[in-house]
């Protein structure tokens, strides 16, 4: 399996998702790992907050 953060960068800016989820998911497959959420609940707040704007 091949993995490049940079074309799926441009495949997550395609989905039809809120702007919030794409930066979300975009920091996700960072390829630098400081850029990534450090920790689970950093993701998971940031789906409620996005949960709670919605």
């Amino acid at each position: 399996m091949h993995f490049d953060p940079y074309t799926d960068v441009v495949q997550i800016d395609r989905l039809a998702l809120p702007s919030e989820m794409r930066d979300l998911l975009k920091r996700m497959v960072a390829p630098q790992p400081e850029k990534r959420p450090q920790r689970v609940e950093e993701i998971l707040d940031a789906l409620k907050l996005l949960k709670a704007l919605t």
